[in-house]
């Protein structure tokens, strides 16, 4: 076995080495903590002036959101407002035509009223044209039935002068004459030779009867020897 011998010198300076040592590496550690936080302390305002870029970054973009926003809400009250602009313009344009209709069916109905009454006029005044026609025509009846009275008491006078008794005529010679509607026969009416003139009871009428009247009114004005 081997045995070394150490003075107490060397231990000393082994201690005093060692206790150096030890102050190095304290001193090292504190330098690279201090180290640590001045780097610390140096990035602290970088990293808050950068949170507060981008802070400021987000309120400018959040600014810009609001404004691009209320750029669209003032394009849609814009538009809202063209719209109703519009709407309005189709609303006027249609109370223009409502009034205007109204306007051509307050002329057709003055019109209808105006022909209406010309109408009830034309009515009225052809009611009394009528009712002075059917006076008129009352009138001329009335007239015309006095004429027919008139004539048929002269017609009977005529006669009743004219008219003389069957018995008062004697039929004394032959036929003497024919025709279409009557003969002729020799007679004698109170002495007197007379033609006597019968009409054919074939055709014995009210109208044959007239004529037969006529003619003897005629026969009665003629004035001849014979």
């Amino acid at each position: 076995m081997y045995y070394g011998y150490v003075d107490n010198e060397s231990k000393k300076k082994a201690i005093q080495l060692k206790e150096e040592d030890k102050t190095k590496e304290t001193a090292e550690s504190k330098r690279k903590k201090l180290q640590i936080i001045t780097d610390s302390e140096q990035s602290r305002p970088a990293q808050e002036a950068e949170r507060r870029a981008e802070e400021a970054e987000n309120r400018a973009s959040e600014s810009d959101r609001k404004d691009e926003e209320a750029v669209r809400k003032a394009e849609e009250v814009e538009r809202r407002a063209k719209e109703g602009e519009r709407r309005a313009e189709d609303e006027h344009r249609r109370a223009e035509e409502a009034d205007r209709r109204a306007e051509e069916a307050e002329r057709r109905a003055e019109e209808g009223e105006r022909r209406a009454e010309d109408e009830h006029r034309r009515a009225e005044e052809g009611s009394q044209i009528a009712e002075e026609a059917n006076r008129m025509a009352e009138e001329e009846c009335r007239r015309a039935e006095e004429a027919i009275t008139r004539i048929d008491l002269l017609r009977k006078a005529y006669d009743e002068q004219w008219v003389v008794r069957r018995e008062d005529i004697e039929l004394t010679g032959p036929e003497i004459g024919r025709g279409g509607w009557a003969t002729v026969s020799v007679a004698k009416f109170r002495g007197a030779q007379v033609a006597v003139k019968r009409i054919h009871n074939q055709i014995v009428s009210r109208h044959n009867e007239d004529l037969f009247r006529r003619e003897m009114q005629i026969a009665a004005r003629l004035r001849h020897p014979n």
